[in-house]
């Protein structure tokens, strides 16, 4: 594994370590200002002043109109992901947990993943589906369900 790899991988682990605590952090939120919707408000103005800081800071424009009318339309609707992980978290994580919350959520990221990179959807690089990558997401599924009763029993 090249160093660019590793480093991918090391930050996609501490990025996965603070999307555990968003989720617990914004369902306590939503239960102390009246629901997900406040929180996931809240979630993301935070994130945008921190964004817009990042920017300042390093001193970096921000992209202007016309940079945006060159990109597809798709490519617009990313953050509707982020807003359904970051509402959903603060509306289920009490419900079913941080866990099963977050091994649902990677188990479905990993299906759709695998068939992305198997038809090069959105521009991105085909890499084939092999046995041994649906193997993988049938075990995360298994591990999800494991996870999901292993909290209903209180074991």
């Amino acid at each position: 594994m090249n160093l660019g790899a590793s480093a991918g991988l090391i930050i996609g682990l501490i990025v996965g370590c603070a999307l555990a605590a968003q989720g617990a952090m914004n369902a306590k939120l939503a239960d102390q200002i009246g629901g997900a919707l406040p929180a996931a408000t809240w979630s993301f103005s935070v994130g945008l002043l921190t964004l817009l800081l990042i920017y300042g800071v390093l001193n970096k424009p921000i992209p202007s109109i016309s940079d945006f009318q060159s990109a597809p339309w798709w490519a617009l609707l990313g953050g509707l992901a982020g807003a359904s992980v970051v509402t959903g978290a603060a509306f289920f994580v009490p419900k079913i947990g941080v866990t099963t919350w977050l091994g649902a959520i990677i188990a479905g990221q990993l299906v759709a993943a695998i068939l992305i990179d198997h038809f090069g959807a959105l521009g991105t690089e085909v890499r084939q589906i092999n046995l041994t990558r649906i193997g993988g997401a049938v075990l995360l599924g298994l591990g999800v369900w494991l996870v999901q009763k292993g909290g209903q029993q209180g074991t």
